[in-house]
């Protein structure tokens, strides 16, 4: 659903901006999220980690043993 909204602001921003200069409007990204959108690269952590479901950091303790 918010992959929608934000889709729909971006037709009714910039996508119009685009046509009405004369250029056709392409999609550039793939429509699924990669995992560094997901979880960024480079160090980054957040200060503050809510709702984290039940079992999360049980599967997440294997992988942060390699």
């Amino acid at each position: 659903e918010l992959i929608d909204h934000v889709v729909a602001v971006a037709e009714n921003t910039a996508d119009e901006l685009a046509r009405s200069d004369g250029r056709e409007v392409q999609l550039e990204e793939d429509p699924d999220l990669q995992l560094p959108f997901l979880l960024p690269e480079d160090g980054y952590s957040c200060d503050v980690v809510r709702n984290i479901p039940n079992g999360f950091q049980e599967f997440l303790e294997p992988l942060c043993q390699r």
